[in-house]
């Protein structure tokens, strides 16, 4: 059996059997169930920009992530993670205006191409988990 819960909470869960000409009724043992609040299901996107001009190696800049619904309607909130290929480099909290952002400033100790920047919105209970196409920034 497969379902579906409309909100998060603690539910107890039993089977029913209804009987037949051979077999009586019978009712299982229940088993807890904890749902969570779910991550949303309707769509978003999010879109990464980065310094204007190259940044210099040691020097703070800032990462901008625009979060939006695919639908065009409704504010995403929650958190953006900002990454360097697979590691972190930090989270920035939606700042719930128009348009959606949140901002992190970082710093790359070494000059280089950073080819592999992302930015990944964590989803809440109305939009679904969306990451950028990855960003290239210069370090001079």
């Amino acid at each position: 059996l497969t379902t579906t819960f409309n909100s998060a909470g603690s539910f107890s869960l039993t089977a029913d059997y209804g009987g037949d000409s051979t077999y009586a009724t019978s009712t299982s043992t229940a088993v807890p169930l904890t749902v969570s609040t779910p991550i949303g299901t309707t769509a978003s996107t999010t879109t990464l920009t980065g310094p204007s001009t190259a940044p210099t190696a040691g020097a703070s800049f800032t990462l901008t992530a625009t979060v939006a619904p695919m639908t065009g309607v409704g504010t995403p909130t929650g958190t953006v993670t900002f990454y360097n290929s697979t590691t972190s480099l930090g989270t920035g909290t939606l700042n719930q205006s128009s348009p959606d952002t949140a901002t992190l400033s970082v710093s790359f100790p070494t000059a280089g191409t950073y080819s592999s920047i992302t930015a990944t919105y964590n989803g809440d209970s109305t939009y679904a988990i969306s990451t950028s196409t990855a960003l290239s920034i210069t370090v001079n």
